[in-house]
C-alpha cells in the first residue's frame, strides 16, 4: 500500500505487519518533508489514522510526529548516521 492510499477503509484490511511498516513510513516521510507544510499536514493525518488503528489491534503508540522531542530525535539519528559513514 502506498502512503497516498491510506484511508479509514482501507487500513482495517492490512495485515498488522503492513501496518506498523505504513506507520514507520510516514514518520520517514514526514521528517524526510517537514518543510513542505502542506505534505507535512497530510502526513500527520495519515500518520493519525494509523496510530488510531494500530490502537484498535491492541498495539501501543508512543510516537506523535510534530512534536520537540521527535525532532531532536531525528537529528540525534542523523548525527549518528553521519558518524558511522565517517567511520566506515
Amino acid at each position: 500500500m502506498k502512503v497516498k492510499d491510506i484511508n479509514i477503509k482501507s487500513i482495517k484490511k492490512i495485515s498488522n505487519k503492513e501496518l506498523l511498516n505504513m506507520h514507520r513510513r510516514t514518520h520517514m516521510l514526514y521528517f524526510s518533508n517537514i518543510k513542505n507544510s502542506d505534505l507535512s499536514k497530510t502526513l500527520i493525518e495519515k500518520h493519525n489514522m494509523l496510530a488510531n488503528e494500530m490502537k484498535s489491534r491492541g498495539f501501543s503508540h508512543n510516537s506523535p510526529l510534530q512534536t520537540v522531542r521527535n525532532m531532536k530525535m531525528v537529528e540525534h539519528y542523523i548525527s549518528m548516521l553521519s558518524l558511522l559513514e565517517e567511520i566506515r
